[in-house]
């Protein structure tokens, strides 16, 4: 995939594939919190039989502790995207900077998160290598279309900052 320097890629503006993945970005998430704020309300609401043992209810709200934890990244990565679509149409290239730190950090943290599942499914159970060969691939594809998108709102933002900086130099040699 070559990005051509007027900033076209396959005859989209950069601006324009921004634009769509902002939207999409707000989407995915916001029907993603929708959902995991659901389960945790379902989980959290269920009663306790009087055959529950103690361990049962401590997996349960380890269980919604960690769908706390990640219904707030949910929460967090659609506030991103929100920044991400005011700054792509206000031109500011600071929002899609912050966008792509913060795109940066969210990889790296899934990345260490998987690699840390990776060794305890890898302890527990020796004969699961086709299921990790699958995860494996589908995790390493998402992650790299997600790369090429930040790669994307990069060039974004290098374009609205020699814009920026063209139309600055235009005003102070007049």
């Amino acid at each position: 995939m070559t990005m051509c320097s007027n900033g076209s890629n396959f005859s989209m503006k950069l601006e324009t594939g921004c634009l769509i993945w902002a939207i999409c970005g707000m989407i995915i998430s916001g029907t993603a919190g929708v959902y995991s704020f659901v389960l945790i309300f379902s989980i959290g609401y269920c009663e306790p039989s009087e055959t529950d043992d103690g361990l049962g209810h401590a997996i349960g709200e380890v269980l919604i502790a960690i769908l706390i934890f990640f219904s707030c990244l949910i929460v967090i990565s659609f506030l991103f995207s929100v920044v991400l679509l005011v700054g792509v149409i206000k031109k500011r290239e600071s929002f899609l900077t912050t966008y792509v730190i913060f795109g940066v950090v969210i990889s790296t943290f899934l990345l260490s998160v998987f690699f840390i599942l990776l060794l305890i499914v890898a302890h527990d159970n020796t004969n699961a290598l086709g299921s990790f060969l699958l995860h494996s691939l589908i995790f390493f594809l998402l992650l790299g279309l997600y790369s090429l998108i930040l790669l994307m709102v990069q060039r974004t933002s290098r374009k609205f900052r020699d814009e920026s900086f063209s139309t600055t130099n235009q005003r102070n040699s007049v």
